[in-house]
């Protein structure tokens, strides 16, 4: 789970873990605004569980009129 709030995210990790107790979560604060930091973030999931990511899932609640897909969308869009 990542998350820019680190206040927010414990709590999200909290409400994880009370449905899935025994799933293995990894928490990150970071922007994912910002490129430099998802790349960081996600070399270090790939560390923590011992390969490549099969999922990424970016949630952030908002759309940006110039928003495109996830390959064409600029970072100063993000």
């Amino acid at each position: 789970m990542a998350d820019v709030n680190p206040v927010t995210l414990a709590t999200g990790l909290s409400r994880a873990r009370e449905f899935a107790p025994e799933a293995k979560i990894e928490t990150f604060t970071v922007d994912v605004s910002k490129e430099a930091q998802v790349e960081a973030m996600v070399a270090e999931a790939e560390k923590v569980f011992g390969g490549g990511i099969d999922v990424i899932f970016n949630n952030a609640g908002i759309m940006h009129p110039e928003d495109d897909n996830a390959l064409n969308t600029e970072e100063r869009i993000w």
